[in-house]
């Protein structure tokens, strides 16, 4: 995946401090020294972030949105979790995320703390689990004003690769 995220305030530009990234699913993440997490949210647009996430079979795995005691999301794919921290707590009220990828991307869950204090995760209120959008389009994701200290963004591609080789005879017993 390659992404750029855009948290947005039409009056000031937001201070992020840190971008962590967390994965669940999947074999071998290759991450690039050339394409780190903090390229999301530079503003310069020929910046942005890139990880390849490699599995020996297909990945199938449930996940459940912050705030939920009873909600399943059943994922085929890898499950990304973008975290940001700010040095302060910020209003925001919507987040504008542009996928590069071969296949397309789906947002899970959006959530939040006020303060880094805070054990648990609040949800966004009537955020719904999006339906996936085109690869080359933007996310615009609108929710009420929240303050926080920190917002998390959880993506995930449902799409795996098959590749089968087949090699000559000549080859496999040579």
């Amino acid at each position: 995946s390659k992404s750029r995220l855009i948290a947005q305030n039409p009056n000031k530009e937001l201070n992020p401090t840190k971008v962590t990234i967390s994965h669940s699913g999947g074999g071998t993440v290759v991450s690039s020294i050339s394409f780190p997490p903090e390229n999301m949210l530079d503003r310069v647009p020929n910046t942005l972030w890139a990880e390849i996430i490699f599995s020996d079979s297909p990945i199938l795995q449930k996940y459940i949105p912050c705030g939920s005691d009873t909600t399943e999301i059943t994922v085929f794919g890898p499950i990304i979790f973008i975290d940001i921290d700010f040095n302060i707590a910020e209003p925001i009220n919507n987040l504008k995320f542009l996928p590069y990828s071969k296949y397309p991307i789906k947002v899970l869950d959006v959530c939040y703390k006020e303060s880094r204090s805070e054990s648990a995760w609040k949800p966004i209120k009537d955020f719904v689990s999006s339906t996936t959008a085109p690869v080359f389009g933007y996310f615009k994701l609108n929710f009420d004003l929240v303050i926080a200290s920190q917002i998390r963004l959880v993506i995930c591609q449902e799409t795996y690769s098959y590749h089968t080789y087949h090699l000559p005879k000549s080859i496999v017993y040579n």
